[in-house]
């Protein structure tokens, strides 16, 4: 499906954004973004996810489910090829039998995706010791429904700080941390992160930038120390997450490991686990 391509139709008056399936997510993201709109749930892997792939599957982790939810939430319509070859269009409520289904009830191969106004966008970083703090100050955090939040816990940093020759201050989570919204709201919301995070390091906006422009590759920086797995990703709800991190470290002891969150649909977390091995 990657062959379709192409972004066929860009409506700022109606805020929607019409697509090919194998369009790429970073791409569509981009075109937004530098029109003044934002795509509510995107996937990290946002770099070679396809529209179609992340839609088929359901859409419910990555960027931008803490404050809008998951991909069907956005979905307006899709072109869809139905197993004895009838081409159908969807509206929003119909197109929810396509969302999350694998293709086995049809193939998406266009989808309409609405677009949200960018007034502004604020980003913060801090370091958090020790994790059980981290995990309580990032439960209060993602009560504002933050666009972004993510953490890299101190395995992984330290992998990250070794592979990349950075020297990023390691702490047992470092949060990142994005919002949306106008000056007024932003201002509000400031105070609020900084009362939360009160204590904590907080690392500067600029610092705070350069995560988000790694957003799509930053975890996997670790694969150049060597032969490595990158386990599977699992969904858990975050009053679960301290006793998870917890189950994790036990599990790895003795092995070089790191942990990647990413918000989850429901007040869940995304982790993806990255263990260096030999061959």
């Amino acid at each position: 499906m990657t062959k379709l391509d192409r972004i066929l139709e860009f409506n700022t008056e109606d805020e929607y954004i019409r697509v090919q399936a194998g369009v790429e997510w970073k791409r569509l993201v981009d075109k937004a973004e530098k029109n003044g709109f934002v795509i509510g749930a995107n996937p990290s892997s946002g770099a070679s996810a396809t529209v179609g792939g992340y839609i088929s599957t359901g859409g419910g982790a990555g960027i931008g489910l803490a404050e809008y939810g998951s991909v069907g939430n956005q979905v307006v319509s899709l072109k869809v090829v139905l197993a004895d070859g009838r081409i159908v269009e969807t509206d929003p409520w119909t197109s929810q039998y396509f969302v999350g289904n694998e293709g086995t009830l049809g193939i998406v191969a266009e989808a309409v995706i609405k677009m949200f106004p960018l007034p502004g966008r604020r980003h913060y970083m801090f370091g958090v010791d020790p994790m059980e703090k981290g995990i309580e100050l990032l439960a209060k955090v993602t009560e504002l429904r933050p666009y972004y939040v993510s953490f890299l816990n101190r395995g992984l940093l330290s992998m990250i700080n070794e592979a990349k020759g950075h020297h990023t201050k390691e702490s047992d989570l470092t949060i990142s941390i994005a919002f949306n919204g106008t000056e007024g709201m932003l201002e509000k919301i400031d105070g609020q992160v900084k009362e939360i995070f009160k204590g904590t390091h907080e690392f500067s906006e600029e610092e705070a930038k350069e995560e988000w422009k790694e957003r799509y590759r930053i975890g996997l920086a670790f694969k150049k120390l060597g032969p490595s797995l990158m386990a599977q990703d699992f969904r858990v709800p975050m009053v679960t997450l301290k006793e998870t991190m917890q189950e994790l470290a036990a599990i790895c002891k003795g092995d070089r490991w790191g942990a990647e969150s990413l918000a989850g649909e429901n007040g869940s977390v995304i982790l993806a686990v990255m263990i260096l091995a030999d061959a």
